[in-house]
């Protein structure tokens, strides 16, 4: 029988540095929303078709390089947005309302 600890006991050599979160977030989730989105538009523009899986891909393929870039800029200044419309700064655990 296997142990699940093994996992827990190897060095984190594969992981990516917490560094590289604010490029990473915006990417992934660009990545989801291209992927859901490419699909549900296919599907409406041409319904359950044979040509469908092909269409998808390409409109997919077309989304990420759009979104993913889209998102890693506009990212920061959405975070800057979020936090004058609430004054708490969703980067850190600062108020930035003035007393």
């Amino acid at each position: 029988m296997r142990s699940t600890r093994r996992a827990q006991t190897r060095p984190d050599a594969r992981r990516i540095g917490t560094r590289y979160t604010g490029l990473l977030l915006p990417a992934v989730m660009a990545t989801v929303m291209s992927f859901v989105m490419s699909l549900a538009e296919s599907i409406a523009r041409l319904g359950f078709t044979a040509g469908l899986v092909g269409a998808w891909l390409t409109s997919f393929a077309l989304g990420v390089v759009v979104a993913v870039p889209t998102a890693v800029l506009v990212a920061p200044l959405a975070q800057r947005l979020v936090g004058q419309l609430t004054g708490h700064d969703p980067r850190g655990d600062r108020d930035t309302r003035t007393p």
